[in-house]
């Protein structure tokens, strides 16, 4: 089941319940496809952006974050990645490299534990 993260709160409490340094990105995928369950109350630009899902290998599992409508990817965006970032009123998410520039900027984020992956092949297929 997909969680949304509607406020700031949500994100901090996200960004602090993975060890980020012992975490590391497995995979990553780019469509315009929405996954069943994804929240539907998205302030898009007026553009059709892509729709970034990303597995996450960590201490505890996996996680799965799916970053909807993405407008903004930065070089080596998910080198060292993590969550720290801001939630606007209209709940848009931006989040920073450690520099404060914007790494990732997207509409909403929503995320999901998962219990079993089999990383000895593409998770994204």
């Amino acid at each position: 089941m997909w969680i949304a993260i509607n406020t700031q709160e949500d994100l901090e409490e996200l960004d602090l319940g993975v060890c980020w340094e012992d975490a590391r990105v497995l995979e990553y995928w780019a469509t315009s496809f929405i996954s069943p369950g994804l929240p539907d109350d998205v302030s898009r630009s007026g553009h059709e952006n892509l729709n970034l899902y990303v597995l996450v290998e960590h201490n505890d599992g996996h996680i799965e974050l799916a970053l909807i409508d993405c407008d903004r990817i930065g070089q080596n965006a998910f080198r060292g990645f993590h969550l720290k970032g801001k939630v606007d009123h209209l709940k848009r998410v931006e989040i920073e490299n450690y520099d404060e520039s914007t790494k990732v900027r997207c509409s909403r984020i929503a995320f999901r534990q998962l219990s079993q992956v089999d990383v000895s092949k593409n998770y994204y297929g």
